[in-house]
């Protein structure tokens, strides 16, 4: 009896000699799994793509998959500001052809150009390096035909709004800079079938959304379209302004759409993209002569700017150039500061506690810098030619031109 509890208690021992270690093993590898986890979901979570539009600067969760940062922000200018150094370095190497720069984005020692060409042969899309500002080289171009009006950058890809109004949206694969192509397009749909489609004047790019405004046409100027897989775009809805779309921000669940009527700059409820609501809108003086152009956002997504045209000429009642705290005012209904910016501003950058602006005028125009609360300009530099937007890389400005130079760079050297 005794030699038979003996070996049962071997028995237990083997048992546990066995257990014990694959146990010890499954919990470090339980905890691998989980660290793993963790800092994937990390990395996930603090990578972020800043999507331009011209001057709008918008974030959108994504993982860091793309060489070279193709779309993500790294503007720093005003961190270490000296007016005495700012510097102008206008474009005067890289022919545009017959036409003149309708936008521009910059990102990493690249901008990406469009270009509104008289000639349908011509190209309209310029990929330029300018990691030496005074010596620009140009690395691309492509025809996509009759003219493109604005851009936007999202990974390795570039999203056009286009002149055309065979396909209003066109998507450029830029992964290969030196050979950029069209890998899609989209038609928007027809109200009837013998109506006239309009041309695209604005795009914004908003987690994995296109938003498309159009000329004021019989059907939405305000689109919505899919681009979650871009080679393979879907339009989702729409809404109807009856009036000229020039730029949308996207704060969920609203759109700020900038536009030419009254309601100079609306507010869009788009939870639902075919199902939209008008929620509010903004009516400033002088609605009746400027149009509202463009949006801006501080890097906290709170204070929202928001710039008209001059309309041509100045009245000092008409204020340029308004901001909004959305965390208190998300409806955007009582603007906190407001001024007059004679020539209107067509291209809003906003940092490090500076307001940059792209203005305008009869045939020239200019930078202007302000304090953030818009009681101050700083500084003023004359531009050869009128803006049509602004766009930030690291400590340097850089300036959509309505010139066949197309662009103008400032620099703080």
């Amino acid at each position: 009896m005794s030699g038979f509890l003996i070996f049962e208690a071997l028995v237990a021992m083997a048992i546990m000699i066995i257990i014990i270690p694959a146990a010890v093993s499954l919990g470090f590898s339980n905890q691998a799994l989980q660290n793993l986890a963790e800092d994937e979901f990390a990395a996930a979570t603090s990578a972020t793509d800043i999507i331009v539009n011209g001057a709008t600067e918008q974030a959108a969760s994504s993982s860091v998959r793309y060489s070279n940062e193709f779309g993500r922000s790294t503007c720093t200018i005003g961190s270490m500001l000296d007016f005495s150094k700012i510097k102008l370095y206008t474009n005067n190497s890289i022919d545009i052809g017959n036409g003149s720069g309708t936008s521009v984005i910059a990102r990493n020692g690249f901008i990406y150009e469009t270009v509104n060409s008289s000639t349908q042969s011509s190209p309209d899309f310029f990929i330029i390096d300018t990691s030496i500002p005074m010596v620009p080289k140009l690395v691309s171009s492509l025809n996509t035909g009759p003219g493109l009006a604005d851009i936007a950058v999202a990974g390795h890809y570039v999203y056009v709004a286009n002149e055309s109004s065979i396909s209003q949206l066109q998507i450029i694969d830029i992964e290969d800079r030196s050979h950029p192509v069209v890998s899609a397009s989209l038609k928007l749909p027809l109200p009837q079938a013998s109506t006239t489609l309009p041309h695209a004047v604005s795009i914004s790019y908003n987690n994995g959304l296109i938003f498309l405004g159009t000329v004021k046409w019989s059907g939405n100027e305000f689109n919505i379209i899919d681009v979650t897989n871009p080679p393979s775009p879907v339009y989702l809805g729409g809404f109807d302004t009856d009036t000229i779309v020039n730029d949308v921000y996207v704060a969920l669940p609203y759109a700020y759409v900038a536009d030419a009527d009254a309601d100079q700059m609306r507010v869009l409820n788009i939870s639902d993209p075919k199902h939209i609501d008008f929620v509010s809108g903004f009516s400033p003086a002088g609605s009746s002569v400027l149009e509202g152009k463009v949006f801006s956002v501080e890097s906290t997504d709170t204070l929202l700017y928001f710039g008209r045209d001059g309309g041509g000429f100045d009245n000092p009642s008409y204020f340029k150039l308004s901001t909004f705290n959305l965390s208190q005012d998300p409806l955007a209904l009582h603007p906190i500061h407001g001024i007059d910016v004679p020539g209107g501003v067509y291209g809003i950058v906003v940092s490090s506690g500076y307001v940059f602006l792209a203005v305008g005028g009869s045939s020239v125009g200019s930078i202007q810098i302000w304090k953030r609360d818009l009681s101050t300009m700083l500084y003023s530099l004359a531009l050869p030619a009128v803006p049509v937007s602004l766009s930030c890389d690291h400590d340097r400005l850089y300036v959509g031109l309505n010139n066949r130079q197309g662009f103008a760079v400032v620099a703080v050297d």
